[in-house]
Formats: C-alpha cells, sequence, structure tokens
C-alpha cells in the first residue's frame, strides 16, 4: 500500500499549513513538455478528420474536376437567384398555406431544374468523385421531395415546420451545404427559402 506524500509543516512566524512535498521530476520544462504533446495529438486529429491522408492535402469531399464544380456554380447562381426572387416565407404570415404553398410550387420546379441541369453537366471523375457527386445529388433529390411533401401539407391547409431529413443524424441539407463550400460551390447550398 503506497503511503500518502509527506508533508512539512513550516514554522516560522505568518506561515500556516502544511506544504506537500513535490517530486523533483514536476519540473516547469516537464509541464510545457507535456502541454506540447497534448497539443500535437489534438491537431493530428484535426488533420485527421479535416483532410484525407493521401497527401493531398484536400479536404475528403473535394471533387478532383473543377471544370465539374465551376459550371456546377454557374447553374446553382442562376437558379439561386430566380428562387431568391420569389417572396420569401416571411412574407407569408397572415395568408393562408395554400398561398404559401403556391410559391413553394414554383421554387421547388426551379429547384428540380436546376438539380436536372447539374446532374447534365459533364463530369470527368478520378477516384471517389462518382461516388460523392451521386451521394450530394441523392441528397439534393431527397431534400426536394421533403419540399415537394412540405408543399402537399401547405396545400391542405396543414401549416407547420418544415422537415428535413437526416443521414447519419445530421440534417442533409447541411451535408449538402458543406460539400458545396469544400467544392467552391455556394450558389449550390440550401437556398434556406423555406
Amino acid at each position: 500500500m503506497a503511503s500518502p506524500p509527506a508533508t512539512e509543516v513550516d514554522l516560522r512566524p505568518g506561515r500556516r499549513g502544511p506544504r506537500v512535498a513535490t517530486n523533483a521530476n514536476s519540473s516547469p520544462w516537464a509541464r510545457r513538455l507535456i502541454v506540447v504533446a497534448v497539443l500535437g495529438i489534438v491537431g493530428m486529429w484535426v488533420y485527421i478528420f479535416a483532410f484525407d491522408l493521401s497527401g493531398r492535402g484536400q479536404p475528403l469531399d473535394r471533387i478532383a474536376d473543377r471544370q465539374w464544380s465551376s459550371a456546377a456554380e454557374k447553374v446553382c447562381a442562376g437558379y439561386r437567384a430566380q428562387v431568391l426572387a420569389l417572396p420569401p416565407a416571411r412574407s407569408f404570415a397572415g395568408k393562408t398555406p395554400q398561398d404559401r404553398a403556391v410559391v413553394l410550387d414554383q421554387a421547388n420546379g426551379l429547384l428540380t431544374a436546376m438539380v436536372g441541369e447539374l446532374k447534365a453537366l459533364p463530369f470527368h471523375p478520378t477516384g471517389h468523385d462518382t461516388e460523392l457527386r451521386q451521394a450530394w445529388l441523392g441528397d439534393w433529390d431527397t431534400f426536394l421531395q421533403n419540399r415537394r411533401d412540405y408543399s402537399t401539407q401547405l396545400h391542405e391547409g396543414r401549416g407547420g415546420e418544415f422537415g428535413v431529413a437526416q443521414a447519419q443524424g445530421v440534417p442533409i441539407n447541411d451535408r449538402m451545404d458543406t460539400f458545396a463550400d469544400v467544392n467552391n460551390m455556394k450558389s449550390c447550398e440550401d437556398p434556406g427559402d423555406v
């Protein structure tokens, strides 16, 4: 059984209480070394989760076909401008859900056309680009179905909140936005109009 650390009592006037004897190995340099080691480990994990380990130094969701990403951004920018030109959801306060549904249907039509054009863009994949693109476009398809379901709910006169499907505990529009951001396609993010 280990004994407790030895204590010393300072009997000089004005000093109170016992002092715990310190270990000779607990120098400021040892503490600094521990801090540096912990920061190094944290940094390593940030790198692992933020970038792939292939040596490219690119985020995991990055598409190598930069021409496709550039063309996709142009397609999305045009449709996004049209969607955002429609009356915003907040302008329907005091109106019927059916009034909101009519505008939502217009936006859904624009976004459906946008995704159709994105699918038709020339694409020259390398590595896992095809899987990334298909997953992102699949998320868009699911998101559009969520929007259509919400429109149906509004047409039936039921208000309520717009619900978005989740994948692995994350709303799919968050995944879509991350992919768009990583690939410099900010206009391809959820327009946030619902």
